[in-house]
C-alpha cells in the first residue's frame, strides 16, 4: 500500500521516480486479481510501506511482519479451498463517502462501476456500503483525490447494515461508465 504524499514536490527526482515506479508495479499486481478464478489464491501483504525499496537494515522486521501476516492469512486456508475460488482472505468492509469533501470527479465511478456511483446532486455513493473484500479489492479508495472514500473493516459475524446511503426510489441516482 502506498501511503498519501502531500508534498512530493520537495522530494527529489529519485524519490518521485521511486514512488512512480512503486505506484506503477502496484497497479500491475492489481490487474491479474481483478479477474481472478482459480485455484484459491491466499494473498498475503504484510504491512511493510513505511519502509524504504532500498533500506536493508530492517531485515529483522521485515520477516517478522512477513511471517506475522503468512500466519494471519492461513487462518483462513480451510474457508479458501471450501470455496474453491477467487482471492484471500476474504474481509466485510464497510464503504462510505464523505458528502463534504466529494468534488463529483467521478474517478471512483469509473474505477469500480459495480461498487460506486453517482447521486442527482454529483456525490459520489457505495451501490453496496457492506462489500466482503479481499486485500486484493478497493484500490479505488486510494485513488479519491480529496479523500472522500472510506473503507473500514468490520468484525467478522457481527450485524451491519447493508443498505445504499441514497435512496434511488426518490433521487435519481446515475452510474458512470
Amino acid at each position: 500500500d502506498l501511503e498519501p504524499e502531500n508534498d512530493i514536490a520537495t522530494a527529489g527526482f529519485a524519490s518521485i521516480y521511486v514512488r512512480a515506479a512503486s505506484t506503477m508495479m502496484h497497479a500491475l499486481q492489481l490487474a491479474p486479481f481483478a479477474t481472478w478464478t482459480r485455484p484459491p489464491m491466499i494473498l498475503i501483504r504484510p504491512k511493510v510501506n513505511h519502509i524504504g525499496w532500498f533500506s536493508f537494515s530492517h531485515t529483522d522486521e521485515l520477516l517478522e511482519a512477513g511471517y506475522a501476516a503468512t500466519m494471519e492469512a492461513c487462518k483462513h486456508y480451510e474457508e479458501c479451498i471450501t470455496w474453491g475460488l477467487g482471492v484471500f482472505p476474504r474481509r466485510p468492509m464497510q464503504i462510505a463517502v464523505d458528502r463534504e469533501k466529494c468534488i463529483g470527479c467521478t474517478l471512483c465511478t469509473a474505477l469500480a462501476p459495480d461498487v460506486m456511483a453517482m447521486d442527482a446532486h454529483g456525490k459520489a455513493y457505495p451501490l453496496t456500503p457492506v462489500v466482503e473484500w479481499s486485500p486484493a479489492d478497493g484500490d479505488f479508495v486510494h485513488h479519491c483525490p480529496t479523500y472522500a472514500i472510506e473503507a473500514t473493516r468490520l468484525e467478522m459475524g457481527g450485524t451491519h447494515e447493508d443498505k445504499t446511503t441514497v435512496d434511488p426510489t426518490s433521487e435519481p441516482t446515475t452510474k458512470a461508465g
